[in-house]
């Protein structure tokens, strides 16, 4: 009752997109594969005004570590390719990376684990992005179902698993008031209605419901994992994304 009165009073923000972003999007969309790579994902979601690492791919030793001086330091280092699941088990993930000097060897290192134990995965790059600093991590996005429609979800990542919280898309702003409460009222730490800040997360649920209603029936899934709610002007960032979509048709 109190987001419910709160909305009517002060409404979330209006959701207004780029035309350059959303062009960028739809490029990367048309020429990517039905599975994107963490790093076109993460275009795509900043066409439509969604969080993420800055970053950039690298595919020399020599050209991480310039990337990563010009991000700053601490820097992440993550294996660019759409087929490779688990990449901190593969050793494909460096965290905390401080001079560029550990960036030769963090890539080094990934591209020798990605070789010895995922030999038949192409290696597209590596990663190179910023440091989040810790908060609370959530896992949220949105899947077509067999019917057709799309359902929004969202969970909180504790040490105790928590089922997502579904919403069946087009969603209100209340609404997605409402599937935000739900899911942040999971976490034990909270103690105010702004920490984390429900409405930031409402926000963010909008948008991925606007990048489904805006590529049509295209997206088959878009799954942000982990998004990290930090303090400060961002608010949240997301740190791991995949996009799935459809088969291209030739000729379409």
């Amino acid at each position: 009752e109190r987001l419910i009165a709160e909305e009517r009073v002060r409404p979330l923000e209006r959701i207004v997109f780029d035309r350059v972003g959303l062009e960028r999007s739809d490029t990367v969309l048309e020429g990517a594969a039905e599975a994107l790579s963490d790093h076109e994902s993460k275009v795509v979601l900043r066409g439509y005004g969604i969080e993420v690492t800055r970053q950039a791919f690298a595919n020399s030793a020599s050209g991480a570590a310039s990337f990563a001086d010009k991000i700053g330091y601490p820097v992440v280092l993550k294996a660019l390719s759409p087929d490779l699941r688990r990449k901190t088990e593969l050793g494909a993930v460096e965290l905390d990376v401080g001079n560029a000097a550990a960036v030769k060897r963090g890539y080094a290192r990934i591209v020798a684990n990605v070789e010895e134990r995922a030999p038949t995965v192409h290696l597209d790059g590596v990663v190179v992005a910023e440091m989040i600093p810790p908060g609370l991590d959530l896992h949220c996005g949105g899947l077509r179902t067999r019917s057709g429609a799309v359902a929004i979800f969202a969970r909180p990542l504790l040490d105790a698993a928590i089922e997502p919280v579904l919403a069946r898309a087009p969603l209100s702003a209340t609404d997605a008031l409402l599937l935000a409460e739900a899911t942040l009222a999971h976490v034990p730490a909270r103690r105010r209605a702004e920490d984390p800040d429900v409405r930031v997360l409402a926000s963010l649920l909008l948008r991925i419901v606007r990048l489904f209603e805006h590529t049509g029936d295209r997206l088959l899934a878009v799954d942000l994992n982990p998004v990290r709610m930090i303090r400060g002007e961002r608010h949240y960032v997301t740190l791991d994304a995949r996009i799935v979509q459809r088969p291209h048709v030739e000729g379409i």
